[in-house]
């Protein structure tokens, strides 16, 4: 009976896993799309700025030379920085100042400084008290050989790359120009590219590999001569900007993250299917079935589902370069759900519900279920903040689905605030387990309940080593980010720059918790010793389980 129950389990398991053996070798990706909705420039020194994006790239192995205008979609091979529809305003202030001048005189600019990390160097002029300024002034031009009133760009000195051709110079400029009292300017296509390019859109290729940052800067004297403290209303920018890598729109730091939620949603399916043929089979044998499988059964669903669905959403945004919301908002919801029943089934085993005690108080359910609960709701603002779902604009509009809110993939000090509550859960939910395992181990030796209290000694032991390898991990995962910066990581930085392996500290943790999940399932695999999972008060004589 439980063999014929088992086999289209067995047939659903082998089908999903053939699907996700379909869809996980798809290739890595990098890159995003940025939109920008009436975002304000800041005064920063000598220079009004804009922070417009950073991403890590990959030289292209196609240029539009090589496709042409019907390209391959998304997987073409190509690797540009695009700017689409890019508008920038100026205040009613700052334009009437030039009322009266000709409809096609240049009263105002912003340049796009498009560059390498490793180049920022060039871009500006170095103070002597250590800043840095960004306009091209009189020692400046005389020096670097800049126009004054522009963005200081030094050139490349011999020896360098892109001594050779412009191709391969990782610092490039384009200019948007206001005429008149005009309060809006645009940028215009490179000569060689109008016949291509629409007006609204300019684009470069990617000709080096390497994190590449993205600045609107303008020089204008926008800054009130009595009070400069005051502005003449700061220029403000609207349109997005496109970052394509050879083979679709996915930031540079999640280029794995497809293959990493296959293949999480793999063992989350084979973990699953195993638990079903497993539990079938006692509940056809008419065996008791405690509530610990019934809740593991519930988390393994919830971890296919929602792997399935962060796949899902990679995919799209990959595609695209947006991200859909509802995916996403889906995708975090089910992460939620399963962690906060995962604590709170953890912590219900510790106390031995059903198993050493027959029933809990009503304080400690209500305990449990208000931990569970803000566990769930502070994980939910966590995640939709590291997705960035809804984003606010300066001019108080909500953009939704955009790619980074901070126009890159980088985390932001609200997301590090977000992140305490959940810290202070996550050991809130480690004391009280420890605490409720420490009781009933306690128990289980008072009362002599051999098989009890193997079980309950392995799965201490389990959670220990988590303990353990969390931080270890918490500990490495701190070490790979504050290498970036430090100059004694150089030569590491120089193999291997950051970025490019950012991806395995978020699929640390995945495998982590794939590892503590599998060996639960193990650890509580359903038995048909009735002294394992019963609540029984005398002694157990049976060595079943042992």
């Amino acid at each position: 009976m439980s063999r014929g129950a088992s086999e289209p389990a067995r047939r659903r398991a082998a089908l999903a896993l053939l699907t996700l053996a379909c869809l996980a070798p798809l290739p890595s990706a990098r890159g995003a799309v940025h939109a920008y909705g009436h975002d304000a420039f800041e005064r920063v020194g000598d220079a009004s700025l804009f922070y417009a994006g950073r991403e890590g790239m990959l030289r292209g192995t196609a240029t539009r030379a090589t496709t042409g205008e019907t390209l391959r979609g998304v997987n073409d091979g190509r690797s540009y920085v695009q700017l689409d529809d890019v508008v920038f305003v100026r205040g009613e202030e700052a334009a009437a100042r030039h009322a009266g001048a000709s409809a096609d005189a240049v009263t105002g600019a912003v340049e796009a400084i498009f560059f390498e990390a490793g180049d920022a160097r060039r871009v500006g002029v170095a103070a002597t008290d250590g800043s840095r300024a960004m306009c091209c002034d009189a020692a400046a031009a005389a020096s670097l050989g800049c126009a004054e009133g522009r963005v200081a760009v030094a050139p490349l000195g011999e020896g360098e790359d892109g001594s050779s051709g412009n191709d391969t110079n990782t610092v490039w400029t384009a200019r948007a120009a206001f005429y008149g009292a005009r309060r809006e300017a645009r940028f215009a296509p490179d000569a060689r590219e109008q016949k291509s390019q629409p007006l609204s859109r300019v684009a470069r290729d990617v000709a080096r590999d390497g994190m590449y940052e993205l600045l609107f800067v303008s020089c204008d004297d926008v800054v009130v001569a009595d009070d400069p403290s005051r502005a003449l209303g700061l220029y403000s920018v609207t349109g997005r900007s496109v970052w394509k890598n050879p083979e679709g729109y996915l930031p540079g730091r999640k280029r794995h993250d497809r293959a990493v939620y296959g293949f999480a949603a793999a063992a989350y399916a084979t973990t699953a299917a195993a638990w079903t043929t497993a539990t079938a089979s006692k509940i056809f044998a008419k065996d008791a079935v405690h509530f610990v499988h019934v809740a593991v059964f519930g988390v393994l669903l919830l971890g296919m589902a929602e792997y399935l669905a962060r796949y899902a959403n990679a995919a799209q945004f990959n595609e695209t370069g947006t991200k859909p919301v509802a995916g996403v908002v889906f995708a975090a919801l089910l992460s939620a759900a399963r962690e906060a029943c995962s604590r709170a089934g953890v912590y219900l085993a510790s106390l031995g519900w059903g198993i050493t005690r027959q029933s809990l108080g009503d304080a400690e359910m209500s305990r449990t279920k208000l931990l569970a609960g803000l566990y769930f709701a502070c994980s939910l603002v966590l995640e939709l903040d590291a997705q960035r779902v809804l984003v606010a604009s300066d001019a108080g509009a909500w953009r939704v689905g955009a790619g980074a809110d901070a126009h890159d993939d980088v985390e932001t000090s609200a997301h590090e605030f977000l992140a305490l509550p959940v810290f202070a859960l996550d050991a809130t939910f480690a004391a009280a387990t420890l605490t409720a395992l420490t009781k009933t181990l306690a128990k289980l030796q008072a009362r002599r309940q051999h098989a009890k209290l193997a079980l309950y000694t392995q799965f201490t032991e389990c959670i220990a080593i988590l303990i353990v390898v969390s931080f270890a991990w918490q500990a490495f995962s701190t070490f790979l980010a504050v290498a970036d910066g430090v100059a004694a990581f150089r030569p590491l930085k120089t193999l291997a720059p950051y970025w490019e392996w950012e991806w395995s500290a978020r699929a640390g943790w995945i495998a982590i918790e794939v590892g503590v999940t599998v060996a639960t399932c193990v650890l509580w695999r359903p038995s048909s010793a009735p002294e394992r999972y019963a609540y029984r008060e005398l002694e157990d004589t049976s060595s079943a389980f042992a």
